[in-house]
């Protein structure tokens, strides 16, 4: 369209604005399909900053290295409820003091996906060792977990000296379908967990102890959901097959495989972004054995 001022013709362009929601709607689309995008997109503006941001906090890890940083910021920064609300998945590896640790899941309380590899034990839990029980499941509180891995403290586990902790009574692992529980001492006599066939929903058990290689029969029998149950090995194992296995603990249930124990990062990352994982590979195998009979 044309004004005229002081008998001169000036051209003022109309320019047409997307409502603010399909605006919105168009770069979260982007973002979510292009996350190399995502340091571009964040300095276009305050309004597309503050769009793209919960991208940066759907998946968190968490290590020695970067821990200082996220206490530093965004930690202090954010509110509870933004982690809350955009945490999707969390990691939170070896050498976090667990006392952070506790902070870190307490805050993030809406998690699909966590592991939780902390190792080292406080002080307060080697003196509680006896007593209470030395694992961070207390502090898994989202009520829509589907897959936790998490690392029993092996160097305290020999002070407890209480019952094997009743997983299922712990409510947010209603919704568990993958759990991942690995021994890093690699030296526990007794499983430290009962109660994996009261968990409605939990269909793939992965552990790495002795204590479950022996008592792999009973959990396959209770478990009668479970479609597998994987026993990931390490150097002493590893020369034995799945069918040797089986053989020797007179046991024969297609859901049962033994595999080499790998880097659980490597696996983690896989089974989060729907590549080929443990958990994968465990079930093909399965898929391959067709029917008790034929095996």
């Amino acid at each position: 369209m044309k004004e005229s001022i002081s008998g001169y013709d000036l051209v003022v362009e109309s320019k047409a604005r997307l409502p603010t929601e399909l605006e919105w709607l168009i770069i979260e689309l982007a973002a979510d399909a292009h996350p190399e995008t995502w340091d571009s997109l964040l300095r276009v503006c305050y309004r597309v900053h503050d769009w793209v941001e919960p991208f940066l906090f759907k998946e968190i890890t968490i290590t020695t290295k970067n821990i200082d940083n996220f206490l530093q910021y965004p930690f202090r920064s954010k509110r509870s409820a933004y982690f809350r609300q955009h945490v999707k998945t969390l990691c939170i590896s070896k050498g976090v003091d667990p006392s952070i640790c506790t902070r870190i899941l307490n805050v993030c309380s809406n998690t699909i996906h966590v592991a939780c590899w902390v190792e080292k034990p406080s002080c307060g839990q080697m003196a509680a060792a006896q007593t209470h029980h030395p694992f961070p499941i207390p502090s898994l509180v989202s009520p829509r977990l589907k897959r936790v891995s998490m690392c029993i403290q092996g160097g305290i586990l020999p002070l407890y000296r209480g019952p094997a902790f009743d997983i299922s009574v712990h409510a947010p692992f209603a919704s568990l379908t993958h759990l991942e529980v690995l021994d890093t001492s690699l030296a526990l006599v007794r499983n430290p967990f009962s109660g994996y066939y009261r968990l409605p929903n939990l269909t793939h058990l992965a552990m790495n102890s002795w204590a479950t290689f022996d008592e792999a029969h009973r959990i396959l029998l209770e478990c009668k959901r479970l479609k597998v149950l994987l026993l990931l090995a390490g150097e002493s194992m590893r020369a034995r097959s799945t069918q040797d296995f089986l053989t020797i603990r007179g046991m024969l249930d297609r859901r049962l495989v033994v595999l080499p124990l790998r880097r659980v990062t490597t696996d983690w990352v896989g089974s989060i972004n729907g590549e080929w994982d443990a958990w994968k590979e465990a079930e093909e195998i399965i898929e391959g054995r067709g029917t008790l009979q034929s095996w």
